[in-house]
């Protein structure tokens, strides 16, 4: 511990001997190795306190850079996720311009259907659109009594008819201009 060696521990045994007496002598021993053995106690206590603490520091440490590769991890996750979603929202609102614009085009090139009825039995009507016989035929099955969720399924499959024709072509644009 000091560096002593066996020679020199004999020496001061030897000496505490004479000095000390035989009756006081074990009892100092005894007080002495108390002592020693407080010391080291002491001494392992504060080793462990000093490894206790490097070991809470080296985990803060740890812990820190976890946290900053799980932000990081994060923070990429919802770049990823951002770049997938922007593509697919503009798509959806460009379709949804679409179908708002044939919507508009379908009720505007829609003729009044007032003004196809003839006024009075046996008479022709007064619009131009009714002299062919072809729209004839079209005009009157139209005025004819129909199921409204036919009418509107049947416009819900015209409108994505025309959708499609438009992603396709905007597809093989697309593709050209590559």
């Amino acid at each position: 511990m000091f560096g002593l060696s066996f020679s020199e521990l004999f020496i001061i045994g030897i000496v505490a001997l004479i000095v000390l007496g035989p009756e006081r002598l074990p009892k100092v021993a005894r007080t002495a190795g108390h002592l020693m053995g407080r010391v080291q106690r002491y001494v392992s206590d504060v080793k462990s306190d000093i490894q206790r603490e490097m070991n809470i520091q080296e985990l803060s440490k740890i812990k820190e850079d976890v946290k900053g590769a799980a932000n990081q991890i994060r923070q990429d996750f919802d770049k990823a996720v951002a770049d997938i979603k922007d593509p697919l929202l503009n798509l959806k609102n460009e379709i949804g311009d679409t179908s708002q614009q044939l919507k508009q085009a379908i009720t505007q090139d829609l003729p009044d259907l007032n003004q196809l009825r003839p006024t009075k039995e046996g008479e022709s009507p007064e619009s131009p659109l009714l002299e062919d016989t072809s729209t004839k035929q079209q005009v009157s099955e139209s005025l004819k009594p129909t199921d409204p969720n036919k009418a509107e399924d049947l416009l819900d499959q015209q409108t994505l008819a025309l959708k499609q024709e438009a992603i396709s072509e905007r597809h093989t644009t697309k593709e050209g201009n590559v």
